[in-house]
């Protein structure tokens, strides 16, 4: 893929610290709240930085397993040849020939196709007791 070198560059170097920052919130009334535990304060939450470092790394760890899953994916995809893969089709053919063969003749033969036909119940033809 043309953008394998950017992809694997941004991995090695992201453009992102994982941190804690102070952010101005609104809260219900307009009036900035300025610190991350008066917000937890006023909606008595006992969260600490660390549980939610810790939340945040334990799914961070699952997308990253999904995402390495992936790549990996499309790299066995990717390093897979063209010959071998025709090869494989190659020692299927002969069981496809056969299969097209039974086809043909099971619909060649108009006799062999009426023979294999069930006989059709129609209740007004049969006689009733």
């Amino acid at each position: 893929k043309p953008n394998q070198e950017l992809i694997h560059y941004c991995l090695e170097n992201p453009p992102y610290e994982l941190g804690w920052k102070e952010k101005v919130v609104l809260d219900f009334e307009g009036n900035p709240t300025t610190s991350t535990e008066r917000v937890f304060e006023t909606n008595q939450c006992k969260v600490t930085n660390h549980q939610v470092n810790v939340q945040f790394l334990l799914q961070l760890q699952l997308e990253w397993q999904r995402f390495v899953t992936l790549v990996k994916q499309s790299q066995e995809l990717k390093n897979v040849s063209y010959h071998k893969l025709y090869d494989i089709l190659k020692q299927h053919q002969h069981e496809v020939n056969e299969i097209r063969a039974e086809k043909i003749a099971r619909v060649a033969n108009p006799l062999a196709l009426v023979a294999q036909q069930q006989p059709v119940y129609h209740p007004q033809t049969h006689p009733t007791h």
